[in-house]
């Protein structure tokens, strides 16, 4: 239910109730009080987004959380250390081939 709580229908319905004009004193209580309703409104719609915007990033952390352990449980299984020496015998091996027919080649080219 959305009331009006505006200076002017507190006014108006004062009015009515009173069954004539109100008094300074009157229509400054109702002016205070109308106030301090519109301040109350503003607040809690400020309080509102607010919560709305919290509740946004708190799924977006989530998100991201559930992301990121996604992430970490497809990661490949670190190589065991046989597989590491292999690598590095294979390497070693098309480095010294590499040396052997080009180096070779290189050493005849200078001792000619």
């Amino acid at each position: 239910m959305n009331n009006d709580y505006s200076f002017e229908y507190m006014e108006q319905r004062a009015r009515l109730a009173k069954g004539g004009s109100l008094t300074n004193e009157e229509l400054a209580t109702i002016k205070k009080v109308a106030d301090e309703i519109a301040d109350l409104e503003q607040k809690l719609a400020a309080s509102r987004e607010a919560d709305e915007i919290a509740a946004e990033n708190s799924e977006v952390s989530r998100t991201y959380k559930a992301m990121l352990n996604e992430i970490e449980s497809e990661k490949l299984p670190i190589a065991p250390k046989e597989l590491d020496s292999f690598w590095v015998g294979l390497i070693s091996l098309v480095v010294i081939l590499f040396l052997l027919i080009f180096g070779g080649y290189g050493l005849i080219k200078l001792l000619q």
